[in-house]
This record gives C-alpha cells, sequence and structure tokens, in this order.
C-alpha cells in the first residue's frame, strides 16, 4: 500500500510537468489555478458574450454547443465547443479573456484519429 501511495505522488509532478504546453507565453492573461470562477470571471476583460461570437466566427460554426471560463496551461481563456446544425463534428475553440485573440481551434470528429485495428503478429 505504501509504494502505491508513493508511485502515484510521485507521479503528480510528472503529470503536471506534462499539461504546460503549446499555450504557454501565448496569452495575454494568466491566473492561478488556485482562483474561484468569479475571480476568473473578474479578471476577464472580454465578455463571455463577445468570446462566443468570436469563437463561432472563428470556427465558421452556427451555433454553440457549450463552454466558458477557465484556465489552460495557466492561461485564462474561454474554452468553446462549437458546431453546425447537423455535423457530428464540433471544433474546440479558446479565445484569449484578455485581447479575444483565437488561441487554438482543434477539429474533433465522431471518429476515432488512431485505428483501433491491432497489426497483424508476424512473429509466429
Amino acid at each position: 500500500m505504501k509504494r502505491m501511495l508513493f508511485a502515484v505522488l510521485a507521479s503528480i509532478p510528472i503529470a503536471a510537468g506534462a499539461a504546460d504546453g503549446a499555450l504557454k507565453g501565448k496569452c495575454s492573461t494568466q491566473a492561478a489555478a488556485t482562483e474561484r470562477k468569479s475571480e476568473l470571471i473578474a479578471q476577464a476583460k472580454v465578455a463571455p458574450v463577445e468570446a462566443q461570437k468570436i469563437a463561432l466566427e472563428s470556427a465558421k460554426a452556427g451555433k454553440v454547443v457549450r463552454g466558458g471560463i477557465g484556465l489552460e496551461d495557466g492561461c485564462l481563456v474561454y474554452t468553446f465547443r462549437v458546431k453546425n446544425e447537423g455535423d457530428k463534428d464540433e471544433t474546440k475553440v479558446l479565445v484569449d479573456a484578455g485581447d479575444g485573440k483565437v488561441l487554438a481551434k482543434d477539429k474533433e470528429g465522431a471518429t476515432p484519429a488512431v485505428s483501433l485495428v491491432k497489426p497483424a503478429d508476424k512473429s509466429k
């Protein structure tokens, strides 16, 4: 039991370090992960309605499926999942809550990105 607890505790800094990435240094507003949602909203210079409009225009989509303010790699961002009527694919758009710039856009579909078919074992 002690070994398992130690392994879990030892892996936490590694997992936290792996989360730092693509947005580091690209955003205009940074926030601490310990801040409440109300504090994050108070720090945002871009209104939620304006951020939704920016996300929809960027993705050329018709509606917001879900979204809101939060942190991504320490950056204060609005994250929206948007799509067009009848499409199965959604686009995830990250809008900087400080200046309204689109920081990232990623199309996510109903089909898996990685093939689930196992290759044939030719060693036998």
